[in-house]
């Protein structure tokens, strides 16, 4: 579960990385709320990664933690 769920929340925080370059690249009015949006979304997107970190940890074997 920890690698995959890795890789998935990092392919959503792309995802959320390339919309807010679009409303920053075709709508400059509304970059304030692109960014404050895009913040918003990284940071809920930083516990599950968190989480994923701590499930890969328990799967590696004893000798080399």
């Amino acid at each position: 579960m920890g690698p995959r769920l890795f890789s998935r929340v990092n392919a959503g925080r792309a995802i959320v990385l390339v919309l807010v370059l679009t409303v920053l690249r075709h709508a400059a009015v509304r970059d304030r709320p692109a960014l404050m949006a895009g913040a918003v979304f990284m940071s809920l997107l930083m516990a599950p990664i968190r989480l994923s970190v701590e499930k890969a940890v328990l799967l590696l074997p004893r000798k080399k933690r």
